[in-house]
């Protein structure tokens, strides 16, 4: 199975002083994430290719800052995976993994789970998981609505690599179901800050869902979005950041929407938080984590900070009885 599929660019990194690192010749090796990691290999075979072999395609990446800085990443043990993608737009999985060798970003496809969606029982788990046997990538369940946990049991969901969701549906204190990213239903928000107190209610509650990342973190809807700065006060970002480390949650970036801002972000990394990339595409492009890797640099993000999934026994709907 094809895994890696590098072209190397010519003099990618000749003007780059802290990056000079050709792979054209010379060692390799197989290093374990970390020094308390095992690593276990067997049969592996190696074929030295001759210096004048006619390469196989014309085609040459687009070297810009952004590929440097993927690169990078990589090469100081960053995790560099969009934790976040969708067969959506008519996005197939062999597009995303050949897209995922073109780029250098792994991925993890997500499937919707939730009332009215492509899965919603034990059963439409199983198929769902067939279908991806064998695939390259993570296979993550996103949890739709507040309902998620009560249509698949525990073993299903532990079957996932990682579990996700966010709190952009819930019932309102009326018990009214919305979605907030459909304006039409939440129609005029009267109260700003009586809307922002109870979306961070739904947060900590969401929180406690047994999830590994909670995605599109500070989402706010349209009709309040402009004053993102404003609500988003240090106490309400406070609150959402105490949930997530409480409940062992990691904090999505992301990409499509460049959202928590910066102070979020630098507020969560000094209290201990975990952070996930992810990009919630829409449509078949997934781009390139061109704004989780600009948070990495400006909040100052080490690799340890940056989630990977756990094992099982280890996930969370099998530690939250």
């Amino acid at each position: 199975m094809l895994v890696v599929d590098y072209i190397e660019p010519k003099d990618a990194f000749s003007a780059s002083a802290d990056f000079r690192c050709r792979f054209g010749h010379g060692t390799f090796a197989l290093q374990a994430l970390d020094a308390r990691s095992a690593a276990n290999f067997r049969n592996l075979r190696v074929r030295a290719l001759p210096d004048n072999i006619p390469e196989l395609s014309n085609e040459q990446p687009e070297v810009d800052e952004v590929y440097r800085e993927i690169i990078r990443l990589g090469a100081e043990n960053y995790p560099v995976v969009d934790y976040h993608a969708h067969l959506k737009g008519g996005l197939t999985v062999e597009q995303a993994l050949a897209n995922s060798r073109r780029v250098g970003i792994g991925y993890g496809i997500a499937i919707n789970c939730g009332l009215n969606f492509p899965v919603h029982d034990d059963a439409s788990v199983r198929d769902y998981l067939a279908s991806m046997k064998g695939q390259p990538c993570y296979v993550a369940m996103q949890g739709e609505g507040r309902e998620w946990p009560t249509l698949v049991s525990p073993e299903s969901v532990a079957r996932f690599d990682y579990v996700f969701t966010d709190a952009m549906t819930f019932r309102d204190d009326t018990g009214k179901r919305m979605r907030i990213w459909i304006p039409e239903e939440i129609g005029v928000i009267g109260d700003k800050q009586a809307f922002m107190e109870m979306l961070v209610k739904r947060i900590e509650g969401v929180m406690r869902e047994p999830i590994d990342i909670y995605a599109n973190a500070t989402y706010l809807p349209d009709q309040i979005a402009a004053d993102y700065d404003a609500l988003w006060t240090p106490e309400r970002m406070q609150r959402v950041i105490d949930a997530a480390l409480k409940n062992n949650v990691a904090i999505e970036i992301n990409n499509r929407r460049r959202i928590p801002s910066t102070t979020f972000l630098k507020r969560a990394k000094a209290a201990g938080c975990k952070f996930s990339f992810g990009t919630n595409n829409a449509e078949a492009e997934l781009g390139r984590l061109e704004y989780p890797i600009q948070m990495v640099r400006e909040c100052g993000l080490a690799w340890q900070d940056i989630f990977v999934p756990r094992p099982d026994g280890q996930k969370p709907v099998q530690l939250r009885k």
